[in-house]
């Protein structure tokens, strides 16, 4: 059996848990963590992930991070 293509990664679906429980530095670091492997993969799992940081950069203050995350999400 194959994966569905739009099947989401363990590891974002950790993140979003995360972010939903307000675990907002956890979800940032698995993310970024798991950055490079998403690059590779399927384009709007990647583009999940990366908006994913970018609403943890932005509820965590870091502003210019998330400005930058959410233009690589566009």
């Amino acid at each position: 059996m194959t994966a569905h293509p739009h099947e989401v990664p363990d590891e974002v679906a950790a993140a979003e848990r995360e972010l939903r429980q307000g675990l907002l530095r956890p979800a940032r670091e698995r993310l970024l963590a798991a950055m490079p492997a998403l690059e590779r993969g399927d384009a709007a799992i990647y583009r999940r992930a990366v908006n994913m940081l970018g609403a943890a950069h932005f509820e965590l203050g870091e502003l210019p991070e998330a400005s930058a995350a959410f233009a690589r999400a566009l």
